[in-house]
């Protein structure tokens, strides 16, 4: 067969159309969205691994250290990411904005990495060498999380996505080969982890230097400044957050041990299939109803609302009533045999998600009417009902009170933003 040769017309033909398809907007779309999918994928194929290969125990620890990487990246999200991608002015653009962030996301990097190290040594009951390793995963995993992040302040989704590619298929590797080899021990996971993620950090730095010679950096001062004026009540909130989110955990944790702990993150990890639906409502409502609202077209802002609240309610009653009607089959077809005894649990937690489903249509309306003191209001009174609910019910009821627990932490929530909603006449 002949072999078929491009003209340099051609070629530059081919050229200018891949450059021009991957700056268009919607094709900046779909590799956001399929880069969130590649990093949620391959946490939720990572729970798999080290529950299937290592045990409930080992997942559990993993899970409890990884609170503190979780708590960390929450802060560095609201005090350099979100400022980077919304703070500009006359005299600086949002380039000289990120790249001055990014000079101080370095150095509080260097500073906390000694913190994670002693935080990890004086909580958890771990091996000095475990402690380091963990601390290399965090802090690797944070520098990707925020190298990652400033691309799309810079408005560069094809680059966040490549270098989660990159990490998704150096961890792919590693993992295939512990496997292979039948590798005794999750610390070895934990390496290739970090790796993984130092490769995909590499990837971003590889990109990063090529503008970061033509850009004049702002003053690190000034942006400190303006950066802590942005969000501080973002870090108030997230704290709140984090606190109401894990306060359960930590219960269980202390408790029940980490076996519990192991059970109660596998069990999440199947019903964050659910979070894809959430995370899609977050992307697209908001911005299409606040614009409907703002060009006075509330006739079409009820119907959009209803038409998507229909379409998503389909999708999710599908996929929850497999869970309930078939928590059996999930368990031991995504697990295993042994995690079938769990199955009452995956049933209890199904339908503490009906509330779920329903406290994030509440968000969502909350947000599309800038009425976000509801939601701050929540999660402080969550709080208080986490501590006061939390140990006692777990120690009467084991994982079904924690279960018990996110319930009335959500039947809370989901009634302070319905007044809200009433009170400010938003239906």
């Amino acid at each position: 067969m002949e072999k078929r040769e491009f003209s340099k017309k051609q070629k530059l033909y081919l050229t200018l159309i891949l450059n021009n398809m991957f700056k268009a907007e919607k094709y900046k779309g779909i590799l956001g969205l399929l880069d969130q999918g590649i990093i949620s994928g391959t946490n939720f194929l990572l729970g798999l691994f080290i529950v299937n290969q290592f045990g409930l125990s080992s997942y559990g620890q993993y899970a409890s250290v990884w609170l503190i990487y979780l708590f960390i990246a929450s802060l560095l999200h609201s005090f350099i990411t979100l400022p980077s991608m919304v703070l500009q002015s006359e005299n600086h653009t949002r380039e000289e904005i990120v790249f001055s962030n990014r000079k101080i996301r370095d150095r509080i990097l260097i500073i906390t990495t000694p913190a994670v190290f002693l935080l990890i040594l004086f909580i958890y009951d771990l091996l000095l060498i475990e402690v380091i390793i963990y601390t290399f995963l965090i802090v690797a995993a944070l520098r990707f999380d925020a190298q990652r992040k400033l691309f799309y302040a810079l408005e560069n989704s094809r680059h966040a996505c490549f270098g989660s590619v990159i990490f998704f298929f150096s961890l792919s590797l590693f993992a295939t080969s512990l496997w292979y080899i039948e590798v005794d021990g999750i610390k070895y996971l934990l390496i290739g982890l970090a790796f993984a993620f130092v490769l995909g950090g590499v990837y971003f730095e590889l990109k990063i230097r090529k503008i970061r010679d033509v850009i004049r950096p702002r003053k690190i001062d000034s942006t400190l400044v303006n950066n802590w004026k942005y969000s501080k009540a973002l870090l108030l909130t997230n704290i709140l957050q984090w606190i109401s989110g894990n306060f359960i955990q930590l219960a269980v944790l202390g408790i029940l041990g980490t076996t519990s702990l192991g059970v109660l993150r596998m069990l999440q990890n199947i019903l964050g299939l659910l979070h894809v639906i959430f995370l899609a409502l977050e992307n697209i409502v908001p911005a299409k109803g606040a614009q409907l609202l703002k060009t006075g077209e509330p006739k079409k802002y009820k119907t959009y609302l209803k038409k998507v609240l229909s379409h998503s309610a389909l999708i999710f009653s599908l996929i929850l009533l497999s869970l309930l009607i078939f928590p059996e089959r999930v368990l031991s077809n995504i697990y295993s045999e042994d995690m079938i005894e769990y199955a009452f649990l995956l049933r209890e937690f199904s339908f503490v998600y009906v509330l779920v489903f329903v406290g994030t249509w509440f968000q969502l309306i909350l947000k599309i009417n800038a009425k976000n003191n509801g939601i701050l209001v929540a999660y402080i009174g969550s709080i208080i009902i986490g501590y006061l609910c939390a140990e006692p019910f777990v120690n009467r009821w084991g994982l079904s009170g924690a279960i018990l627990t996110f319930g009335v932490l959500q039947i809370f929530t989901n009634s302070v933003y319905f007044f809200t909603i009433i009170k400010e006449k938003l239906i």
